[in-house]
């Protein structure tokens, strides 16, 4: 079910930097093993996926990105 939802995609390392947006990144430390977790290279995770789903909203495409939980 789709609910139509408007997420925000930026940088950010942990959850101070976010209000329920997605962070992106290079890599990760799970907040199962430390405490609040980490997002990093977030900088360079952004810059490489932006335009890409930049170009597809701005064709009209539609553009899903899927949440897991694996616990």
């Amino acid at each position: 079910m789709c609910l139509g939802l408007s997420i925000s995609l930026h940088t950010g390392n942990t959850d101070e930097h976010t209000a329920g947006c997605l962070l992106v990144g290079d890599s990760q430390e799970n907040n199962v093993i430390i405490k609040d977790g980490f997002v990093g290279k977030s900088n360079n995770a952004y810059k490489r996926i932006y335009p890409r789903i930049a170009k597809a909203l701005e064709k009209g495409e539609e553009v899903k990105i899927e949440y897991v939980d694996f616990d």
